[in-house]
């Protein structure tokens, strides 16, 4: 926990950027056009063709660019060198049609009020463009004024837009305010009343506050994270279609991660609701796993419609599993009470599902599903849930894992399809999805899973040939794995790739387990692939590779909080000074000002810098003061005000009074 005792008393005004237009008028002989509201001929190809007297003016899609690191909006556009400083400058010059492309960088300046009403957006877009970062949302940031701002005068959503569509950004901190509807929903993106051809997809939605729809309002969302936000109704998601969504750590009174919403092969889980529905409130979802949400009334679905769903691990003190509702080829199992009760479903509709004490229903099943772990719901090959389904109430899309939804003739219960493939046996024993996996060599055979090992079969494999299997993970972290190998020494390898480079290979026989840890420091997705490799003839040993315990981690585990490897990557000479140890890394004060690596992490500031502080901060307002901060990182954090009336006071106490002394505290949630 952060403290500072000094507070400084400073005024915020809102600034807004007015756009340009231009007129250009075209004179080619006898003809003459006009086009207002677009840029110059050399932002745009305008092609005039002459038929039967008749002018027609075709027009084709410009792009724009926008570069948070230049000093203004006074560039044209048309190009990196002159790009736009701000999203909304270059969106002003556009018509239907157009691209912008963002690079990256934070875009926290400028405001745009929602057409018509009242609320403040750092984007406003209102016709059918495409907005998309240029190196996806790890590295562009669209950033409101805080939750700290909601209700306020001040407060600043991230992106209102009821046209066009917004691809690979970050939407963080938004907030709202204002009389109206358009106003008060959607903390990082409203699409509320927008055509139906509005999407934001690719995108990561966190830490924003709204009435209904702490992430998002309305329209529809596509491959989209929705984190750590915070609503009344609806604390991920309100009256959205999201598919192939993962909504975790969101806060509301009701549908702690969706409300009224209509979610497919989405995952819901650790959403807390204050009241009722921790997962979903009303809501139609399929494919959709729930686990891990909280509520008073409901852990995981009230009065929803669930299809081939996966409902496992919720609580609450009322039912943890689902209340009310219908539920089609679903399972729901391991739901508690608070007081550690098996609390399953209360007043629910079942059909051709399985969940416990059995209920009434045609097909309903009370045997145990058996799922691979107790946080992954796939499927074991001896499930009694495998095709037990029923095809009638078949979503029309694949299983969660994109996989197709009937392997043999009738679906399986469950948000999983059940396959036989060794990819999904690999993906099983790692708790990995399965489009994760991929096998790889010139063998169709050789490779299989046995208990806790992987294993290659150099006889099935067969000389001159090899046989592997691959592993997709994304971003920076770090794999580990153990392996060994008995083969002909010298000639039979097993080797082991990292984004298509040989990091290292053992052959011979190998008296025990080894363990391999390659670190990644590059963003995107990462290739490693393990290939048993046969020379031309002869064998020795066993002819047999093992690996085991393979694991993908992108964040410290030895901390008070898991500090992502990305965030220890910014600083290289810290990670250079612990000889690139993550863990001993987020234990160092390498800057000695008296704070650890992993307390600066909570608290937003730069562990190799001295003067980067968390300051606490007076904005004063119509002549009224409130207490705020720096770095806000919204909900991913928990501030406290608290304060006293002298100085020498022995105690801070927790305050919304009007003391003379305040300071902030900063806790992790």
């Amino acid at each position: 926990m952060f403290r500072l005792n000094r507070t400084e008393g400073i005024v915020m005004m809102p600034t807004r950027r007015s756009g340009e237009c231009w007129r250009k008028a075209l004179d080619m002989g006898k003809v003459q056009s006009t086009i207002t509201g677009a840029k110059p001929l050399s932002a745009r190809f305008l092609v005039i063709l002459l038929i039967a007297g008749t002018t027609i003016l075709k027009t084709y899609a410009a792009t724009y660019f926008v570069d948070a690191s230049r000093p203004d909006n006074t560039g044209d556009g048309i190009a990196w060198t002159t790009a736009k400083r701000t999203i909304q400058a270059a969106i002003q010059n556009t018509i239907d049609g157009d691209i912008i492309l963002v690079n990256s960088g934070v875009y926290n300046i400028g405001m745009t009020v929602t057409p018509g009403h009242e609320c403040n957006n750092r984007v406003v877009i209102t016709n059918a463009i495409t907005v998309r970062s240029a190196n996806g949302p790890a590295y562009t940031i669209i950033e409101g004024s805080g939750t700290n701002m909601y209700a306020t005068p001040f407060a600043t959503r991230c992106v209102y837009m009821n046209r066009g569509k917004l691809e690979g950004f970050t939407l963080q901190s938004g907030s709202t305010s204002g009389s109206s509807t358009y106003d008060r929903h959607g903390g990082g993106v409203s699409m509320f009343n927008s055509h139906p051809d509005t999407i934001v997809s690719n995108c990561i939605i966190r830490y924003c506050k709204a009435d209904f729809g702490g992430g998002s309002y309305q329209g529809t969302l596509v491959n989209c994270t929705l984190v750590g936000n915070t609503g009344s109704s609806g604390g991920g998601s309100s009256y959205g279609t999201l598919n192939n969504c993962n909504l975790s750590k969101n806060t509301a009174t009701s549908g702690g991660g969706s409300y009224y919403g209509n979610l497919n092969n989405c995952i819901l889980s650790s959403n807390t609701a204050s009241l009722y529905g921790g997962g979903s409130y009303d809501g139609t979802l399929n494919n959709c796993v729930l686990s891990g949400n909280n509520s008073p009334n409901c852990g995981g679905a009230l009065s929803s419609t669930l299809s081939n769903c996966t409902v496992s691990g919720n609580k609450s003190a009322f039912v943890g599993g689902v209340y009310g509702g219908s539920l089609y080829n679903c399972i729901v199992w391991n739901n508690n009470l608070e007081t550690g009760t098996l609390s399953n479903h209360t007043n629910a509709n079942f059909y051709y599902s399985c969940t416990t004490p059995l209920p009434s229903g045609p097909g309903n099943i009370s045997l145990p599903p058996l799922f691979y772990s107790a946080t992954n719901f796939r499927l074991l090959n001896n499930s009694p849930c495998i095709d037990k389904g029923n095809n009638g109430y078949l979503p029309i899309m694949g299983d969660l894992d994109g996989n197709p939804r009937v392997i043999n003739d009738v679906v399986d219960m469950g948000a999983y399809e059940h396959g036989f493939s060794v990819q999904s046996q690999i993906a099983e024993l790692l708790s990995m999805p399965e489009s994760s996996i991929s096998t790889t060599g010139t063998s169709n055979e050789g490779l299989s899973v046995s208990g806790t090992d992987i294993l290659f079969c150099g006889p099935t494999i067969g000389d001159r040939n090899t046989k592997g299997f691959g592993l997709t993970c994304v971003g920076e972290g770090m794999l580990t794995f153990r392996w060994k190998v008995s083969s002909e020494y010298g000639y039979d390898f097993l080797k082991f790739y990292s984004d298509d480079n040989l990091m290292t290979q053992i052959s011979g026989k190998t008296a025990v387990w080894l363990v391999q840890t390659n670190t990644v420091t590059s963003t995107g997705q990462h290739l490693f692939r393990w290939v048993y490799a046969k020379d031309d003839n002869t064998a020795a040993g066993e002819d047999t590779g093992w690996v085991a315990d393979v694991e993908w981690k992108t964040a410290t585990s030895t901390t008070d909080v898991p500090v992502p490897f990305s965030w220890l990557n910014q600083y290289p000479e810290l990670l250079d000074f612990t000889g690139g140890n993550y863990e001993v890394a987020a234990w160092t004060d390498f800057d000695a000002d008296g704070h650890v690596a992993w307390q600066e992490f909570v608290a937003g500031t730069n562990p190799t810098n001295q003067e980067s502080v968390f300051r606490s901060l007076i904005e004063i307002s119509n002549m009224v003061s409130r207490v705020t901060w720096i770095p806000d990182l919204g909900t991913a954090r928990v501030y406290t005000v608290k304060g006293k009336e002298k100085l020498n006071d022995s105690i801070w106490s927790v305050t919304n009074s009007s003391s003379r002394y305040f300071h902030v505290e900063v806790a992790f949630p």
